[in-house]
């Protein structure tokens, strides 16, 4: 059981700081184009003088989707056999898809800007403008659906940690309300609902690595009946 605390844990611990890496990447990308993703030529100056914080935010992001699978994979584990419902189940099943679908978007988005970064020496600037606009439109739709999907997962998850009260309230309306703002970019604003979930579900995912491995300290200090 102690390893499982320790595991788990440790797996959220690892995704809160690999999310937290790719959101200050993304900031700064952003902020050197604007905010304006679709601006091409903000995006070529991006390209020209941001190339690290634009690649090495998709980057990022395909490793904190991986560290999320791992994650999702590793507390699913750690719940009491009793208390693995169908909810945590259908929650579990949403963030393994959401951690592929951040892995598949900062897979192509960081090799198709590097790969743009390369060429723009070489080519034309209207073969790199014809380049740009469909490799972003292609990212920012792959960054829609795991933001969607990320939400279902947050907000099954938590709810399941709600009722079970398998972690303080705090932590599951934290991860409920993280779940709900990544929803509501169906409606809203994406890109600002998307960063503001993803900064929520930082701070959940800190919370709940700490607490897990807390509570493999406790475990580890009572002693055996």
């Amino acid at each position: 059981m102690d390893d499982k605390y320790k595991i788990s844990g440790t797996s959220a611990l690892v995704w809160a700081v690999l999310t937290l890496l790719a959101f200050v990447l993304l900031i700064v990308s952003s902020a050197s184009r604007g905010f304006d993703l679709y601006d091409i030529s903000q995006g070529l100056v991006a390209l020209s003088d941001q190339t690290a914080p634009l690649v090495g935010g998709y980057f990022a992001f395909s490793w904190s989707g991986a560290a999320l699978i791992f994650m999702v994979v590793a507390i699913n584990l750690w719940l009491p056999v009793e208390s693995n419902s169908y909810l945590a189940k259908a929650g579990a099943a949403f963030g393994i898809i959401a951690g592929a679908l951040f892995l598949i978007f900062g897979f192509v988005g960081g090799h198709g800007f590097l790969d743009l970064a390369y060429v723009q020496s070489v080519q034309s600037a209207d073969y790199i403008r014809e380049a740009y606009l469909p490799l972003q439109l292609v990212s920012n739709q792959l960054a829609a659906a795991a933001l969607t999907v990320s939400g279902l997962w947050l907000v099954l998850t938590n709810w399941h940690f709600l009722g079970e009260k398998l972690f303080s309230p705090l932590i599951a309306y934290l991860g409920l309300a993280a779940g709900a703002v990544a929803l509501l970019g169906f409606v809203m604003p994406a890109a600002l609902f998307g960063l503001l979930s993803l900064a929520i579900s930082i701070l959940w995912g800190f919370l709940v690595g700490l607490q897990l491995l807390r509570r493999r300290t406790l475990a580890a200090a009572s002693p055996i009946p």
